[in-house]
């Protein structure tokens, strides 16, 4: 009876908590453009289709792939390489299955002066 009744209270409040990462990449975007209502529209619409764009800021870059897990700078402090998570839309996994790896296939991101020119997500 009542173990019962608070049981099933319990689990649905619990899950009313939960989002999907898409549903949090969402927000993510929509809270960046709102925020930034100047947006180049092109580059505005990649972002709501969670795509990258050559050219975009490292904001627009967060906003659409989140926060990055590690970053590095090389060719004298001019080029930084963001390495991710596998959040979505990230994968992190070979497109070939049967290939062997030693670990997953990070995403990453460069950026040239601090706008993104090349990227890679498995």
């Amino acid at each position: 009876g009542l173990a019962m009744v608070c049981c099933l209270l319990v689990a649905a409040c619990s899950g009313q908590a939960l989002v999907s990462d898409r549903q949090v990449a969402r927000d993510r975007v929509d809270a960046y453009l709102a925020a930034n209502p100047a947006t180049d529209r092109n580059t505005a619409t990649a972002m709501r289709r969670f795509e990258l764009r050559t050219g975009m800021t490292k904001q627009e870059v967060v906003a659409v792939w989140g926060r990055p897990v590690e970053m590095q700078k090389w060719r004298s402090g001019t080029v930084d390489q963001w390495f991710f998570a596998c959040a979505w839309p990230n994968r992190c996994e070979a497109p070939d299955r049967d290939a062997f790896l030693m670990g997953p296939i990070r995403p990453e991101a460069f950026f040239r002066n601090d706008r993104l020119y090349q990227w890679s997500s498995p």
